[in-house]
């Protein structure tokens, strides 16, 4: 046909471009890993990258929405370029992959090149026989009454010395401020005396600038920007060409890594200066020498010649564990508090019900009258500077059952590590049938179990103290129903002291001090970084309970 009308070859071509669209449009929709993924749909080349930019500010959720929706709670998410997650939200999975199938689930290869420039070869961050050897020494060091005694110890000087003092100061000057920050701080002075037995003075009203702790808290903030990256590619060639946020986090890590080195070398002094005069004590107080002491059992030196070095990487490690993971806790749990005021009520009575019934005690240990006598005095002391302040000793908090029950159920729906990663050595199936190829990155989800109505009933998303307390007791739950300290050979070595910690510091601000929210109704929103922090933190004000209560 003349005249541009249409010819054969062109009405084939179309008909070719038409057929081949429509089978390319029925083969994806229907494909398991594209149009049936589970999950949101999945685009050759892009993967799941449009979702996950329209949700990048409330993943946590947008992952726990798709996983509710999904009979077995586990999805797909895959990244541009090929890279997948299976992510679960299913006990029996998160059994599977922690316990039950606990060697084929390391942290592997893209979790190590994540974190090895800020933990190196520390214990959270290897596999196999180092960690093995690592775990072993530090299981022994963690269960020790000793190290239970000087974290009890170290807690409690930083709430006399430094917490309350400030609260204090808020108090009195009646200005609203962020609680986040302060407990961060807090925890901050705190662990780096349990882990270095030093003091770098972040807690003061006046919120003084630590150099050591903003360079820790901008390396930390960089490494978990890392996750969240489109492609591993974009910050390893940033950190190739030394631009941008990678070139912030090799100066932020330098002066980490300064610090730590001096702290190691400092104590290795130490120690020789005390061989030189005859004293031969071991010191067995911080988790350094404690590290220090036993090095030689710790692994061949042949493969890793910088003791100083390997000292640094097991020590950050452990101050990056408790450094923000308690802080970041007990912030969600006194925001959850202010919504539920009778929590808070019934976490007070109890702890006056205590309170009456210390002086009628007659099985209290040596160490707990101690502990009581010294209360008393500190009691006394502020008694005669117009302020009444109450401690609890070590005996009292391990009695709190409804105040570690309300501990518990905020830890449920917010923990502070809400999602971890592993990776696939071998090919295996899991228990709901999931099919996970070698080589595949998995992920247990923390705060998407506390929210599944399957795990936990039509009342998961209230916070309800309640379902923890059985008969007066606080009764543990399943570890893979709520692993808010991981579970498994890798459960937290550090559960014990950490609640130690949050139970002292709740109680004493509970009962000494009320705290209210500066903005009515607020809601926070949290980041996604390597702990659930507040974006913007938690402003508040204080009020002295016992004043108000006319109880001094």
């Amino acid at each position: 046909m003349e005249g541009g009308g249409i010819t054969g070859t062109g009405i084939v071509s179309a008909a070719t471009f038409l057929f081949a669209f429509a089978f390319a449009f029925a083969f994806f929709s229907r494909h398991p890993l594209y149009g049936r993924n589970r999950g949101c749909v999945v685009y050759p080349l892009l993967g799941n990258f449009i979702s996950f930019f329209r949700n990048r500010d409330r993943f946590l959720d947008w992952n726990t929405e798709l996983m509710q929706k999904d009979a077995s709670q586990t999805i797909r998410n895959a990244l541009p370029g090929g890279m997948e997650f299976h992510v679960t939200a299913n006990p029996d999975n998160i059994e599977h992959i922690l316990r039950t199938k606990f060697e084929n689930y390391p942290k592997g290869v893209y979790y190590q090149s994540v974190m090895e420039d800020l933990l190196g070869k520390g214990i959270f961050n290897v596999d196999g026989e180092h960690w093995k050897i690592q775990r072993k020494v530090a299981s022994h060091e963690f269960t020790t009454r000793s190290l239970r005694d000087f974290t009890v110890e170290s807690v409690a000087r930083e709430v006399k010395r430094r917490l309350l003092p400030t609260l204090e100061h808020f108090c009195q000057s009646r200005v609203c401020f962020d609680l986040q920050e302060l407990l961060m701080r807090f925890s901050f002075d705190n662990i780096c005396q349990i882990a270095f037995r030093v003091d770098p003075a972040c807690l003061h009203f006046s919120l003084p600038a630590v150099e050591f702790a903003e360079a820790f808290d901008e390396a930390t903030g960089i490494v978990a920007e890392r996750f969240m990256s489109i492609h591993p590619l974009f910050w390893k060639i940033m950190r190739a060409l030394d631009i941008g946020s990678e070139r912030r986090l090799r100066e932020a890590l330098q002066v980490v890594d300064k610090f730590a080195m001096n702290v190691i070398r400092s104590r290795r002094k130490e120690i020789e200066d005390r061989k030189a005069k005859g004293e031969c004590g071991k010191d067995h107080s911080d988790l350094l020498s404690r590290f220090m002491s036993i090095e030689e059992d710790l692994l061949d030196y042949q493969e890793l010649p910088d003791r100083d070095e390997f000292l640094k990487d097991v020590v950050i490690s452990f101050l990056l564990a408790g450094k923000d993971t308690t802080a970041t806790a007990l912030s969600w749990f006194f925001w959850a508090l202010s919504a539920h005021p009778h929590v808070e009520q019934s976490c007070y009575d109890e702890m006056q019900s205590l309170l009456d019934g210390r002086s009628a005690s007659q099985s209290v240990n040596a160490s707990t009258e101690d502990h009581t006598q010294e209360n008393k005095e500190h009691e006394r002391s502020n008694a005669q500077q117009g302020s009444c302040v109450t401690f609890f000793a070590y005996d009292e908090l391990k009695q709190m059952n409804y105040l570690q029950a309300a501990i518990s159920e905020s830890l449920r729906l917010y923990p502070p590590v809400p999602i971890d990663i592993k990776f696939a050595m071998q090919d295996d199936v899991w228990p709901d049938g999931t099919v996970i190829r070698k080589n595949t990155n998995v992920m247990y989800h923390p705060y998407g179990v506390g929210r599944m109505e399957s795990v936990w009933g039509k009342d998961c998303l209230q916070f309800k103290p309640e379902r923890w307390v059985k008969e007066g007791i606080c009764v543990p739950e399943n570890p893979y129903k709520f692993p808010a300290f991981q579970a498994g050979p890798r459960i937290c070595l550090g559960k014990e002291m950490a609640m130690i910690q949050m139970k002292y510091v709740a109680a004493t601000i509970i009962y000494n001090f009320r705290i209210k929210l500066a903005v009515p109704d607020f809601k926070p929103k949290y980041a996604i970084s390597l702990v659930m922090r507040m974006i913007g933190g938690l402003s508040v004000n204080v009020s002295n309970r016992q004043s108000q209560q006319a109880r001094c």
